[in-house]
C-alpha cells in the first residue's frame, strides 16, 4: 500500500485541504476564532472554491508539465533508451572534441520536442557505453551533455520555468526563441571547450577510469 504513496499524494492532500478548510470561522468555533466581520452570515466558504480554480488555474501549464513527466517516464519504462543506445554509434576515427560537439548538438535539439528532463533520461544512459568504446572517461560526454540540457531554454516545453513564464501570456514562442537559441549556441561552445580543455588536464576526461571498466 505504501508503494502507492508518492510526492503527488502529499500535493493532492494539500489541494483537498484547501477545498475543505473554511475561509472564516464557523459558528461552532467563534468563541476561539471570532469572525472579523459581523456581516459574514450563512455557511462558511472554503479557502478555495471550484469556480476560482476553473477560471484562474493555468491549465495549459499543468497539462504541458504533465505531458513532460509522462514522456520522461515512458522513455524510462519502455526501453527506448536501450534501443537508441544500441543504434547510436560514433565512428572511432572521430576526434573526442567532435564527438562531444555532436552529443551537445543532439542534447540541444531534443528539448525543442520534449523537456530537458526527458532528454537527459534518454541521452545520459547511452553515454557511458559510448565512452567505454572510445576508451575515455564517461564524464567527457556526460558532463557537457548534462550542462547543455540544463541550459536549453529556447521553447516553453524545454523547462518547467519556461512553461510557467509562457503561461502568463506575456511572451510568445518567438520571444523565447530569440533569446534561447543564442544562449543554446553559447552553451554548446562553452561545454565543448570546457570538457576538452581543463576537463582533460584537471579531471582526466581523456582516460577511462580503471574502477569503471566493470
Amino acid at each position: 500500500m505504501l508503494r502507492l504513496v508518492s510526492d503527488a499524494t502529499a500535493a493532492l492532500f494539500i489541494c483537498i485541504l484547501f477545498f475543505m478548510l473554511p475561509a472564516h470561522s464557523p459558528p461552532c468555533l467563534q468563541f476561539i476564532w471570532p469572525r472579523q466581520s459581523n456581516h459574514l452570515d450563512g455557511p462558511c466558504e472554503s479557502l478555495v472554491d471550484w469556480n476560482t480554480v476553473q477560471h484562474k488555474m493555468p491549465w495549459q501549464i499543468i497539462f504541458m508539465l504533465g505531458g513532460e513527466f509522462a514522456i520522461s517516464k515512458g522513455i524510462e519504462v519502455s526501453g527506448l533508451s536501450a534501443a537508441v543506445s544500441s543504434r547510436l554509434i560514433l565512428p572511432e576515427a572521430l576526434s573526442n572534441a567532435l564527438a562531444v560537439l555532436i552529443i551537445c548538438l543532439i542534447t540541444v535539439v531534443l528539448p525543442t520536442i520534449v523537456s530537458n528532463t526527458a532528454t537527459a533520461d534518454t541521452i545520459l544512459p547511452l553515454l557511458p557505453d559510448l565512452a567505454k568504446a572510445r576508451n575515455v572517461s564517461p564524464l567527457l560526454l556526460m558532463y557537457p551533455a548534462t550542462m547543455v540540457a540544463s541550459w536549453a531554454t529556447a521553447l516553453p516545453v524545454t523547462t518547467m520555468s519556461n512553461s510557467i513564464v509562457f503561461g502568463t501570456g506575456e511572451l510568445s514562442r518567438m520571444d523565447m526563441a530569440k533569446i534561447g537559441l543564442p544562449m543554446d549556441v553559447v552553451g554548446i561552445a562553452l561545454a565543448t571547450i570546457m570538457a576538452n580543455t581543463y576537463g582533460y588536464y584537471v579531471f582526466g576526461f581523456n582516460e577511462f577510469p580503471d574502477g569503471a571498466k566493470n
